[in-house]
């Protein structure tokens, strides 16, 4: 069932996520890649790596999946093989709602 949360995490289904989430699916699930891609100060950099449904949806910009799977206990301090955290994925792209909810929820820088 965890990856049916990672599919939904990424194509922003906050309904399907919410049933997932209900039914006991597996949201702090870390086998999947997550791809994408930011603009830096040096340059545009492309990351894929090991990550969360919650670090997807962040790093995806959908705010209602967001919310529903830190309201279903996934670990918003995660971090991956090279340090980056959902709060990281988002504030990389620009999602500053996303960010502030991430904090709120106790994320860590």
């Amino acid at each position: 069932m965890a990856e049916r949360v990672r599919w939904a995490a990424p194509e922003g289904h906050p309904t399907i996520a919410k049933l997932l989430t209900e039914a006991g699916a597996e949201v702090n699930d870390k086998a999947w890649n997550i791809s994408f891609s930011y603009q830096t100060v040096y340059g545009h950099k492309y990351v894929t790596l090991p990550s969360t449904p919650l670090m997807v949806a962040s790093a995806e910009g959908h705010i209602e999946v967001v919310k529903l799977l830190i309201d279903a206990g996934a670990d918003v301090n995660f971090q991956d093989e090279e340090g980056y955290t959902a709060l990281e994925c988002a504030s990389q792209v620009g999602y500053i709602d996303i960010v502030m909810l991430l904090r709120e929820a106790g994320a860590e820088e």
